[in-house]
């Protein structure tokens, strides 16, 4: 018999679920045979488009269900006769319950009903019924079914993953003392197959006995709810008696009284990781560590010779990856590790990489001071020469270099790391590209560079930074035409702190780039206000210093947007100022953001004019507005002859380029004369004011105001406790 088969949709969203529009998800099955009330049934759920097929017989409920999947039957109870020859034994035998919902349909008082239920049906249809019965027990079961399946689903998915990935999985039963360990838990530890592993006992009884203190104390914190997760990294005993590092991450499922029933999570063989560095192949801090500690073992105890640990910094991996990308920042990292080890003896050395770009070498048997400054210099010679990168690209990579040598003051790894750390920060405060001997004062010099640096993650959020402003003036006139906005700290400790002290560890720790986006808003908050107050002051204009970290790493032109929008700062009275040597880092990339800027309105400033590597062919393409002679030049003008060549030469260049010159730094009248002989008009610089206070600003402004813009600045009266040069935020 050819059943008739009818296909409708099946869409079900009174309760949010949308069953699956297959046949597995909703198709429903009457049987007509022996049920009075059949034809009733499919016509309800057919007016309810649920889908729904109808046979005449067993035999043909018995085909479809071979043959289609279906979720639900509709079976006459009286058709239970017959025991294991019964339509219900039938039906089950070829789809599980998961499967297939068998729903007896009967009267009240049938006694078949129950046959029914024992020879596999599912449910029981009580006649007589409503048609919003018969709907809603379909619809029941066949969002039943929909949840079945995904659960299904989601099984396979998990035993699919737990046997894909490469971590061990593990499944805590707090209350009842028992667990589950994947089969790749068992064979990361080398584990028999056939050894039962079911208690938490089996992981805890295998953790180092170092580490087991520190497993309970993470676990316990976890399970009250003190932290989000539960990761730790252990060492656990292999089945062949060796230690294994694992990295152990799991999630605890509170109970409803809110104490913890279960615990589940995975286990990552990391054993490679915490030895060797993943990218140069280098022995990594906890491997250096331990064979630091072996040879202070051995100097302690044997009085052998001592040994000498250096510490290594690329003084311009930062640059690298900002500008070349993290590929070229790889490559480089590894030809530093080659070019490492072949400039000491390999087999009395070990060099280590620690992390980022620093570097760490062991060296054994070194008989004086003199015998470990002679290896610093040799591997400094070595980095004198440029780093191929491929595509036709080098670089060169300075470094900076700090040693320590064993001694009786040296009780562990981590104090000789730490000189030599100190030693290594002492070096580059000295110009980087050269080496420095650890000596007792570098230690207190080490510890406040640590406290500087939390200090400074907090101004930001404490409001220590002010603003402090250098007039810009028109020479010899000295009306005033701007200011240039310089960053200060007041620190609560310290007091007022200049940039000196501070601007280049901002830059080594990426926090350049929120204090420079704070002064830029701040200064442009500023400019509207002065506006605002003196609005015949059409020429005022407000310089700000532009950081390198902020030129190659962060989206400087969108941040710009942004606070020109929030201040509502005149695009053409803002100035930008740029190092010389930050744009010729890569003049492509320069070039393009000088664009993006000039499109906005702003003027963009070389700053330092003179003391970079820019060479006339790429000078003219670069869209500026003016150029300031570095104050270096403009300090040695009057003995200088050399000096006094370079400054005429960068006020014609600028002549012929059509831009404008200020020069920074006039600190005498001569200086001042000189420059106004050779036709620059604008300067800067202690002979008119140091940078000042908002308060002094304030009150120039009113003077030159009132003066009609022809009042000459007074040099004295403003900040008179200032009396270094002062430098500006880049």
């Amino acid at each position: 018999m050819n059943p008739s088969l009818n296909r409708h949709t099946n869409i079900d969203n009174r309760h949010g679920v949308t069953l699956r529009q297959s046949p597995s998800a909703g198709r429903v099955l009457v049987v007509r045979e022996g049920m009075d009330c059949s034809q009733r049934i499919i016509d309800a759920l057919r007016r309810h488009e649920i889908s729904t097929l109808d046979v005449a017989d067993v035999a043909g409920a018995v085909s479809v269900c071979e043959a289609e999947p279906i979720a639900i039957a509709f079976v006459a109870a009286a058709l239970s006769s017959g025991e294991e020859d019964s339509v219900f034994c039938r039906l089950r035998r070829i789809r599980h319950e998961s499967e297939l919902a068998i729903v007896a349909v009967g009267d009240c008082d049938d006694q078949h009903l129950l046959a029914a239920l024992d020879q596999g049906a599912s449910e029981y249809l009580q006649l007589p019924t409503t048609d919003e019965l018969i709907v809603a027990r379909a619809r029941t079961l066949l969002r039943l079914r929909h949840v079945q399946h995904a659960f299904q689903e989601a099984e396979e998915r998990y035993f699919l993953a737990a046997q894909g990935v490469n971590d061990g999985l593990w499944d805590w039963r707090l209350d009842c003392d028992e667990a589950y360990y994947s089969p790749r838990w068992s064979e990361i530890l080398g584990l028999d197959a056939s050894q039962l592993l079911n208690r938490p006992a089996d992981l805890r009884d295998r953790i180092h006995s170092e580490d087991r203190a520190s497993f309970e104390t993470h676990l316990q914190s976890h399970l009250q709810g003190k932290t989000p997760h539960f990761e730790i990294e252990v060492r656990l005993r292999h089945q062949d008696g060796n230690f294994l590092w694992m990295f152990c991450r799991g999630k605890a499922v509170p109970a409803t009284d809110g104490i913890a029933a279960r615990i589940s999570g995975s286990m990552t063989d990391i054993t490679v990781g915490k030895v060797a560095d993943p990218v140069t192949g280098l022995p990594n801090r906890v491997l250096f560590k331990r064979r630091i500690q072996r040879s202070l073992q051995a100097y302690r105890e044997e009085q052998g010779p001592p040994f000498a640990v250096m510490y290594v910094d690329l003084d311009n991996f930062k640059m690298v990856n900002d500008t070349l990308g993290h590929d070229a920042g790889d490559r480089l990292l590894i030809s530093v590790a080659r070019r490492l080890e072949g400039s000491v003896r390999t087999s009395e050395s070990v060099v280590a990489r620690l992390g980022g770009d620093e570097f760490a070498l062991l060296v054994e048997n070194i008989q004086s001071v003199e015998e470990a400054q002679d290896v610093a210099d040799r591997i400094l010679r070595n980095f004198q020469s440029p780093f191929p990168l491929g595509e036709a690209r080098e670089v060169f990579a300075s470094l900076s270099l700090g040693i320590s040598i064993a001694s009786e003051r040296c009780e562990t790894s981590d104090k000789i790391l730490y000189e030599a750390d100190a030693a290594m920060y002492e070096a580059k405060s000295q110009g980087k590209s050269c080496a420095r001997l650890f000596a007792p004062y570098m230690r207190e010099n080490a510890s406040s560079r640590l406290q500087l640096e939390r200090d400074l993650r907090q101004a930001l959020e404490c409001n220590e930074f002010e603003l402090n402003f250098q007039p810009l003036v028109r020479l010899p006139t000295r009306d005033l035409v701007g200011f240039e906005a310089l960053i200060r700290w007041r620190h609560p400790q310290m007091g007022m702190v200049l940039p000196a002290n501070f601007i280049e560890l901002a830059e080594e720790t990426g926090l350049i780039v929120p204090i420079s986006l704070w002064v830029l808003r701040q200064a442009c908050r500023q400019q509207v206000q002065w506006k605002r107050q003196f609005p015949d002051l059409r020429c005022l204009k407000i310089s700000i210093n532009v950081s390198r970290r902020q030129v190659m790493h962060s989206d400087l032109t969108a941040d710009l947007a942004e606070v020109i929008a929030e201040t509502g700062i005149a695009p053409r009275e803002l100035k930008l100022e740029i190092s010389e040597s930050t744009i010729m880092e890569d003049a492509e990339h320069g070039i393009g953001l000088l664009n993006d800027l000039r499109r906005l309105g702003v003027e963009v400033a070389i700053d330092d004019f003179g003391t970079g590597f820019s060479s006339l062919s790429c000078l003219h393409r670069l869209p500026l507005d003016s150029l300031k002679i570095d104050q270096s030049f403009v300090g040695t003008m009057a003995s200088s002859r050399e000096s006094r060549m370079i400054v005429g030469t960068i006020i014609a260049l600028a002549e012929q380029l059509g831009l404008d010159v200020v020069a920074e730094g006039i600190e005498t009248e001569l200086q001042q004369n000189l420059l106004s002989e050779m036709g620059c008009v604008l300067g800067q610089g202690f002979l008119y004011s140091p940078p000042v206070a908002i308060g002094d600003a304030d009150a120039m402004l009113r003077k030159q105001f009132a003066a009609g813009n022809s009042l000459p600045l007074p040099v004295t009266g403003f900040a008179a406790t200032q009396t270094v040069r002062s430098p500006s935020l880049s």
